[in-house]
């Protein structure tokens, strides 16, 4: 909710590229980031940290596939779409 989140005016699709593109990343309040991290083998993961004192998330880091990570923002999306109907056609 914090990476895709109603409290911008920035169109969706600007977060979204700034987490895919190869090399991208993003991060903010209240302590968390996720960096796009292509390996030698062309291989497509990300490294995600969130910091557990605000979070209560363990473990505190962590490296995902982009296929889970693309998962997870394809259900983040459908929910943002669900709890702000006005973005419907936008996700």
């Amino acid at each position: 909710m914090y990476v895709l989140s109603p409290y911008f005016d920035d169109p969706i699709d600007h977060w979204l590229k700034r987490i895919m593109t190869k090399g991208g990343g993003i991060g903010g309040y209240p302590g968390w980031e996720m960096e796009h991290i292509p390996d030698e083998n062309r291989h497509e993961n990300f490294f995600v940290w969130a910091d557990p004192e605000v979070s209560g998330i363990e473990p505190t880091s962590a490296t995902y596939s982009k296929e889970v990570v693309e998962k997870a923002l394809r259900e983040s999306l459908a929910a943002l779409g669900e709890f702000q109907p006005e973005l419907a056609r936008e996700v």
